[in-house]
C-alpha cells in the first residue's frame, strides 16, 4: 500500500537552496525583460503620444516599426537570458544526474547481488561438489596422497581407458 505523501518532505522542497535559485532566476528574467520593456516605451514615448494624431496608414505604420522594434528588443534580452540559463541548467542537471558513493553500492548490490548472498552461493556450491567428489571415492581404485599438500583419487579401467581418470581431489 503507497503511503500518503509528506508534507514535512513538500515544506523542504519548498524551502530548499534548489527553490531560491529558481526564484532569483525567475525574478531576474522578469526584470530583464521589464526593463527592455521600460527601456523601449521610454525611448519611443514622443511617437507613441503623436501616434493619435497622425494619420491612419501614417499611424499603422509607426505602430508596425515601434512592435518590430519593441519585438526585437525583448527578443535580444530573452536571448541574453537564454545565453545565461542554458549553460546553468545543463550544469545543474548533470550535477543532478551524478550518484552518491551510497547509490553507487546499492546499484551494484542491484546489479551484481549482495556479497553475502554470493559469498553463500559459493559456500554452497563448494560443499556439494565436495560430497559429489566424496561419493565416487569408493570407486577409485588408488588415492595418491602428499602428506603436506594434496590428495587424488584415481580410477583406471585398462580394458576401457588409455589413462587414469581423477575422481577426487582435496587440498590438505
Amino acid at each position: 500500500m503507497k503511503m500518503p505523501p509528506n508534507p514535512l518532505e513538500g515544506m523542504k522542497r519548498l524551502f530548499s537552496m534548489r527553490a531560491l535559485v529558481e526564484l532569483v532566476k525567475a525574478l531576474a528574467k522578469f526584470g530583464v525583460v521589464a526593463l527592455v520593456a521600460v527601456l523601449v516605451l521610454w525611448n519611443d514615448a514622443p511617437t507613441l503620444l503623436n501616434l493619435g494624431r497622425e494619420p491612419l496608414d501614417q499611424a499603422i505604420a509607426h505602430t508596425v516599426a515601434l512592435s518590430g522594434k519593441a519585438l526585437m528588443a525583448i527578443t535580444a534580452g530573452l536571448l541574453i537570458i537564454a545565453g545565461i540559463d542554458v549553460p546553468y541548467q545543463l550544469y545543474s542537471h548533470a550535477k543532478q544526474l551524478k550518484m552518491s558513493r551510497q547509490e553507487i553500492r546499492e546499484e551494484h548490490k542491484e546489479a551484481e547481488g549482495s556479497p553475502e548472498v554470493k559469498g553463500r552461493i559459493r559456500q554452497l556450491q563448494q560443499q556439494l561438489a565436495r560430497q559429489r567428489m566424496m561419493q565416487e571415492v569408493p570407486t577409485a581404485d588408488v588415492v595418491v596422497t602428499n602428506p603436506t599438500h594434496f590428495a587424488v583419487a584415481l580410477r583406471y579401467d585398462e580394458k576401457r581407458m588409455r589413462a587414469p581418470i581423477v575422481v577426487a581431489r582435496a587440498s590438505i
